[in-house]
């Protein structure tokens, strides 16, 4: 008389412990990861359009021989003169009416950036808060030069490079990543 065996199937009990102890460590190591990650991204991309808005600027002015200016915008339509607060969003417009102020209704807008990431953006300008730069209708900058910082909000030694925008008054419009300055 033979007896069937039968074989048992699954996982015992420390098999799933030692696991769920491997599962842990990967989240544990891998989630600040994915963190930097998305705001190594968030910092790039706005430096990115904030560049692409300078450099839009200066081309609109010597292609239409209007003056046209970048500016800071809570509202996505017209500047805000918040002493430099770029920390909402901007917007690229044409001055037609040559005010020095970007309005929906006189004006022509060119580009709108709002700000509504998860993420804490700091962009000042350098080297006093300004909340405009305008460049004149030969794409000359207004100013005698166009400085920017863009970093992190994660405190003030937070790890992340800073982002760099700078222009010389007649210059291109240039972007560096400073790896010897931190946010």
């Amino acid at each position: 008389m033979s007896m069937n065996k039968f074989k048992q199937t699954g996982f015992t009990l420390l098999e799933l412990m030692v696991l769920m102890a491997i599962v842990g460590i990967v989240v544990a190591v891998g989630v600040p990861s994915f963190k930097h990650m998305f705001v190594t991204n968030e910092i790039v991309s706005v430096t990115n359009d904030l560049a692409i808005s300078f450099k839009l600027a200066r081309s609109e002015a010597i292609t239409q021989g209007q003056n046209t200016i970048v500016c800071s915008s809570s509202d996505g339509s017209t500047c805000s003169l918040a002493g430099g607060s770029w920390k909402d969003g901007w917007i690229v417009g044409i001055d037609y009416d040559g005010s020095g102020q970007i309005d929906e209704a006189n004006e022509e807008l060119l580009w709108v950036r709002e700000e509504d990431v998860g993420y804490e953006i700091t962009i000042n300008t350098l080297p006093v808060p300004k909340s405009k730069y305008e460049f004149r209708y030969d794409g000359w900058l207004d100013d005698n030069e166009l400085g920017i910082d863009i970093c992190s909000g994660y405190g003030p030694t937070n790890g992340y490079p800073v982002r760099e925008i700078r222009s010389a008054r007649g210059g291109a419009t240039t972007m560096k990543k400073d790896l010897t300055r931190k946010c």
